[in-house]
Order: structure tokens, then C-alpha cells, then sequence
């Protein structure tokens, strides 16, 4: 390509940034309502790549430092959200990071894949895939009314037995009872995995991430009452009628009587009826086939999404990289990678990526 074409990244105000934005391929991850909400004192990156004069996509991300000597990485939700639906464009815009990256003596660059809006496979030189799946409920506006499998349509009767009362009230009140709910959500399924579960299971994201990002107005809060007791209460965020469930909390009530799942049924039939896009129910992780079952009899569609993430790309860090290339050489012997892994949480402080 030649240079004068070349992408360039630059770092702008999120005014700058904000303009336009719901031109591009974005995932709802990438507004700026969410990463302000949940920076919580880290540096914001608000970037534009321009190719020609023109801005051909868009990036939020973090400047993350956590423990060790791993120093400031740059961490995005999602990958750049561009102009045109083009693969090429996409491998461009990563390929011009990750030298922006170097140039700005950030350590590394990891990009997770929440609410992309394409399932391509990262092939921009210097990086590294990793995947997950999203399940997304597509909404048709022909169809009269949401469909779903015969065991979603009887636990939803029997759920309707306790006449539960569905509504959205994003308020202090309900938000409040979404802490409440998380709380006991944890305090249920911690044990099960073996005291790894997280309450707020997003990077960089607390109570008090949660609370800003009400404050910020991108949030939408549903909820699942029985006689008066809120049991069970769902955190999303929502832009150009498209909706993604962050979390959901219930007590041991909700739990016993199937009203998270009740509670998504009842959503699912609302935003139909309001004309919305899509619902993203969000990732299972690779081993949890439990609840892909559960999400696909909700009628969700599949997608194998695709993260991608760089080597150290700073000196001395980059000294650390072969260990990783031996991670992944011996990926195949669990006893090996085991151990590789574990020296180097041990040098870095962090979960190594093989």
C-alpha cells in the first residue's frame, strides 16, 4: 500500500471521537458512555484511524497496569468499529496499531470480542487469535410474535403460576437491587466454580464502574417481582435498538423458580414488539455447553466471535515472548503449558496467553 494511503492512528477528544459514530460497524462495548463509566482513574484511548483524510474507524480503549512487569497495555472491549464491512479494512486498522502501540510505549495490545459485529479470524501481522461464542436473538419484523422451543414455553408457564410482574425501572431503587442481586447471585454460584466466580465479570468493572455507568444513561435495568419482592434483575446496555444483556442477578427464590429465565422471556417478547434489532445474551465460554443449550432453545443464533492480542512489543518485555512461543508450541501437553503458564504468572503477575 502505498504510504500516502497508508492508516494512521490518532489520538482524539471523545467529542471527536463520538462524531459520527453511529456510522461505523460498532459494537455497543465500543461507545463512549461505556469505557468512561468503567475507567475508574485508568487513561482513556479515544482513537481514530485515518486513511486519505478519511476516518475509516473507530477505537476505545484503557491503558491497563496491572500487577508485575507487564507495565501500561492498551485493553479494548471490542475491535475497531469501521466504516465498510471488509475484512482487509479491519487486518489494516490492527496492523496500524499495534505500531501505533510501539510508538507510544504502551507494552502490549489485547482486544476482546464483545458484540463484534463481524466473526473474522485476526490475520494482521503480529497478533495472536483467541475465540469465544456470542448468542444473539435476531428480531424479525415480519414475524408476528417471538418464537421459541417447547421447553422454553413450559418453564415460562410455570413460572407464570407465581404471577410474577415484569417491568423496566432503571432508578437508584432498581439499581440498588441489582447489587443486591449480584450479590446473592455470587454468594449462589461461587462454590460451583470453585471460588472464581466474579459478581462484575468484565475487565476493569466494579460496583462502583456499575453505578457510573447509570449515571452515564447507557444502561437499561428489567426486573422480575412476586408479591411485591423484586427476585431477580437484568443489567443491559442499549443504543440504535440493539441490546446487550451484561448480567443478571436473582436470589435463591429466582433461582429455585426459573425466573431469570422467565424474566428473559418476557424481554425477548418486549423488544420484539418494540421493533428492536437484536438481543445479544452475551459469550459462553468454551466447556459451559450447559448454557449453550439453554440460550439457543431462546432462540439465539450462534457466532464464534474472535479476539486478538499482541506479544510484549517494548523493550525489555519483549524479552518475555518466547516463553509465550513455547507456551504455544507445547499447547497440546496440558502438563507443559500448565507449568509454562504458571512461571509466567509468576515472572509477570498475570495469566499468560497460551
Amino acid at each position: 500500500m502505498p504510504k500516502r494511503n497508508r492508516i494512521k492512528v490518532r489520538e482524539v477528544s471523545r467529542e471527536e471521537y463520538d462524531l459520527n459514530f453511529s456510522k461505523y460497524h460498532y459494537s455497543l462495548f465500543l461507545v463512549s458512555e461505556f469505557i468512561d463509566s468503567l475507567a475508574d482513574g485508568k487513561r482513556i484511548y479515544y482513537l481514530n484511524f485515518v486513511r486519505g483524510g478519511e476516518v475509516v474507524a473507530k477505537l476505545s480503549g484503557l491503558g491497563v497496569n496491572k500487577k508485575g512487569v507487564v507495565g501500561t497495555y492498551l485493553y479494548c472491549y471490542a475491535g475497531p468499529a469501521i466504516i465498510e464491512y471488509s475484512e482487509e479494512l479491519y487486518n489494516l486498522c490492527l496492523e496500524a496499531l499495534r505500531r501505533w502501540a510501539r510508538k507510544n510505549k504502551l507494552s502490549r495490545v489485547d482486544i476482546c470480542y464483545y458484540d463484534q459485529q463481524h466473526q473474522w479470524r485476526c490475520q494482521a501481522k503480529g497478533y495472536y487469535s483467541r475465540a469465544n461464542r456470542e448468542f444473539v436473538r435476531y428480531f424479525d419484523p415480519e414475524e408476528e410474535s417471538p418464537s421459541f422451543t417447547k421447553s422454553v414455553r413450559y418453564n415460562a408457564r410455570k413460572a407464570a403460576r407465581l404471577n410474577p410482574v415484569f417491568g423496566e425501572e432503571t432508578s437508584e431503587r432498581m439499581l440498588q437491587k441489582l447489587h443486591e442481586m449480584l450479590k446473592a447471585t455470587h454468594e449462589v454460584r461461587n462454590e460451583r466454580h470453585n471460588g472464581n466466580y466474579k459478581a462484575y465479570p468484565y475487565e476493569s468493572m466494579t460496583k462502583e464502574g456499575v453505578d457510573r455507568l447509570f449515571n452515564s444513561g447507557y444502561m437499561k435495568l428489567y426486573y422480575l417481582e412476586v408479591d411485591g419482592v423484586i427476585h431477580c434483575v437484568r443489567l443491559a446496555i442499549e443504543r440504535d435498538k440493539r441490546i446487550y444483556g451484561l448480567m443478571i442477578g436473582g436470589d435463591e427464590f429466582a433461582y429455585k423458580n426459573g425466573l431469570a429465565h422467565y424474566l428473559q422471556y418476557q424481554l425477548i417478547n418486549k423488544l420484539h414488539k418494540e421493533g428492536y434489532k437484536y438481543y445479544n445474551i452475551s459469550v459462553v465460554n468454551f466447556g459451559e455447553d450447559g448454557l449453550v443449550a439453554y440460550k439457543e432453545s431462546l432462540g439465539c443464533m450462534r457466532h464464534k466471535v474472535h479476539g486478538a492480542y499482541t506479544h510484549f512489543l517494548t523493550f525489555p518485555r519483549y524479552l518475555l515472548n518466547p516463553v509465550m512461543n513455547t507456551g504455544r508450541f507445547v499447547a497440546g501437553n496440558k502438563h507443559l503449558k500448565k507449568l509454562i503458564a504458571f512461571g509466567y504468572k509468576k515472572i509477570t503477575g498475570v495469566e499468560a496467553d497460551i
